[in-house]
């Protein structure tokens, strides 16, 4: 049995960060004009707002693989660890797998892995047939990991883990996405106070 297991399609990965360095360029140039102009154009400040909100949906997307002592994943530049011990749940899917850290107080609490799913077993999946399970979940079952607390192994189910019926997973994107767009909110009741 191999030592490591692959998650996450990196070309996927790479392409949504690259749409990131394209949009943070785009939040920091919108955010410029919009605090250096004596009256900020609101078609700036929303563009603020919607820039920032993609970056704040594409931020858990991870690539990585899984060892017998945890899961190495990368956000963003850098390789992160997190130990089996930390690992609540795993869900997974044929385009997906979620890891659910156990710190509700984390900024992330959960790692978003997209897979390179086939169109026929995304169909099946969508029909409600059975599918087989991904090659992660058969090496977790396989493999002896190096751990002290049991974790949860899922199949996702859209009604159950959606962003409307269990917005607790999501609470840090919630909070940042109101604080973004009250900082937005804000950049516009300034411009609408200061004399024209």
């Amino acid at each position: 049995m191999k030592d490591k297991a692959p998650i996450g399609w990196l070309a996927f990965w790479l392409g949504l960060r690259i749409v990131t360095a394209f949009e943070l360029f785009s939040l920091f140039v919108s955010f410029y004009a919009a605090i250096r102009s004596p009256h900020p154009d609101p078609h700036g400040v929303s563009l603020f707002a919607f820039w920032a909100s993609v970056g704040i949906y594409l931020h858990p997307v991870s690539s990585g693989y899984a060892g017998r002592a945890g899961i190495h994943f990368r956000r963003y530049l850098f390789l992160q660890f997190a130990p089996w011990d930390e690992v609540e749940t795993i869900l997974w899917s044929t385009q997906k797998i979620v890891v659910l850290l156990r710190d509700p107080h984390r900024w992330q609490r959960w790692i978003n892995f997209t897979l390179h799913a086939g169109p026929v077993d995304a169909l099946t999946e969508a029909h409600g047939e059975y599918i087989r399970e991904l090659e992660f979940i058969r090496w977790l079952g396989l493999t002896s990991l190096e751990q002290t607390r049991r974790f949860e192994i899922r199949h996702l189910e859209r009604s159950r883990d959606s962003l409307w019926r269990n917005p607790s997973l999501y609470k840090s994107q919630w909070i940042a996405l109101a604080c973004v767009w009250a900082l937005a909110a804000g950049l516009f009741f300034l411009s609408a106070m200061k004399p024209r």
